[in-house]
């Protein structure tokens, strides 16, 4: 879907006042205009007015056909980018009924007298909203010691993620990509990246398509399955970190399923070492036994029950791995129940994939990982036929700790045992 810069023309007039949005306003000049479709008929258009270190959205509409396919989500994502572009940390909006959509995508409710003098001064504030609008504001930049800058990036087909990129405070000596496990959301990631960075690194974190920050719209109308997610969604993430640190080494720190789907990546040329973390095949026969004792329930039962009933898989609200599109459970699950897993299920082309990649992978694994065995590790790993490969495992006593488990590697309180001695020298 293309987003692109419009005039505020007769077509955006009446899309607004069809939306019961205000127009008066529009002359004044400080609002420009941001249309989704194609040709002089807009499918979706929203505005943003910048003043300085705030911004003030506004003006989001999106034609009643084609509402619930994600268009809203997109155009507020590309205002935030404009925003942060002119240099704004917090952005802020009045709504009288979208409280929830807005909610839902990092906006807080405040009260209306809280809002900057630069807003207040506009016509919308002071004269055309009513005083039962609701003022929301996100913030657009979150700093913590070395700080993060949220953004919204284009993939191969069109659609969008949301990633965040933890800066150092000099040139960046390298760039680390962050792929995340399944279910897992990138704040997860974000204290390993903050730490990362405070090595000189550029690091990258983002969300697959409808997971986490990356979520438009309802779930069960997502078309996407796990390839998918390698093909556009990694390599919209590796190619927006390259972009950053031109000349440098870029790397790949895979935790779990992230390290699983490294062949589909189409641009993984760019990669100088893939670290695999917790990387197993995820077959379930030799899942380590604490999960393999009850797993046999959540494939036999819970995914072939559940996700025709709801057009996705509930996980969320059953404590298991998190909500996720049905194209991925479902291609999850006949991974899963295959003993080549990933290769074993998508063929002869999906195992040449894997023998044709020659950069060095380093695995770490750890003996008391509750959802992946030895022979799990061994197994997925073992498809890296050409690539060098160093396997490491750590038992938690190894490194004076009670527990790492599948998870634990990104514990803060691991930094010194693992991040410094263990994966620091992976990282040039």
């Amino acid at each position: 879907m293309q987003i692109k810069e419009i005039a505020a023309d007769e077509a955006v007039l009446e899309l607004l006042r069809q939306s019961g949005l205000p127009t008066a306003d529009l002359g004044d000049g400080y609002v420009r205009f941001f249309a989704a479709g194609v040709g002089n008929a807009p499918d979706g258009v929203v505005g943003i007015g910048c003043f300085g270190p705030v911004a003030l959205l506004r003006s989001l509409a999106v034609k009643p056909v084609r509402r619930r396919a994600g268009i809203g989500s997109r155009l507020v994502a590309h205002a935030e980018n404009e925003a942060r572009k002119h240099g704004a940390s917090e952005i802020y909006l009045l709504t009288e009924g979208a409280e929830p959509f807005f909610a839902r995508r990092g906006y807080t409710k405040l009260p209306r007298e809280h809002a900057p003098e630069a807003i207040r001064r506009t016509r919308e504030y002071a004269e055309l909203c009513p005083n039962s609008a609701v003022l929301m504001r996100k913030t657009l930049a979150t700093e913590d010691a070395t700080g993060f800058l949220q953004e919204t990036l284009p993939t191969p087909d069109g659609a969008m993620i949301t990633a965040r990129v933890f800066t150092p405070e000099g040139a960046a000596r390298a760039g680390v990509v962050i792929v995340p496990a399944m279910g897992v959301a990138q704040p997860y990631y974000a204290a390993f990246a903050s730490w990362l960075a405070r090595r000189g690194m550029l690091a990258l974190t983002f969300d697959f398509r409808g997971m986490g920050l990356s979520r438009a719209g309802p779930l069960r109308r997502l078309r996407a399955d796990i390839i998918d997610w390698a093909r556009y969604d990694c390599a919209a993430a590796l190619d927006a970190l390259a972009a950053r640190v031109p000349g440098r080494p870029v790397y790949w720190i895979g935790h779990s399923l992230g390290g699983q789907i490294i062949p589909f990546v189409p641009n993984r040329e760019r990669v100088a070492k893939f670290i695999t973390i917790g990387t197993g095949s995820g077959y379930w026969r030799e899942n380590a036994e604490p999960v393999r004792r009850r797993v046999w329930v959540l494939w036999f039962v819970l995914v072939p029950l559940l996700v025709p009933l709801f057009g996705y898989f509930p996980g969320k609200r059953l404590g298991i791995v998190g909500d996720l599109p049905a194209g991925v459970m479902r291609q999850w699950r006949r991974w899963c129940l295959h003993p080549e897993y990933a290769a074993g299920v998508e063929g002869e082309a999906a195992r040449a994939l894997y023998a044709s990649v020659r950069t060095p992978i380093v695995s770490l694994s750890f003996t008391d990982d509750e959802f992946m065995s030895a022979r799990n590790t061994e197994s997925m790993h073992g498809f890296y036929v050409n690539a060098p490969r160093t396997m490491k495992r750590f038992a938690p006593q190894d490194i004076g700790v009670a527990r790492i488990g599948h998870f634990g590697f990104f514990r803060t309180e691991l930094a010194e045992s693992l991040w410094e001695r263990e994966l620091l020298p992976e990282l040039g």
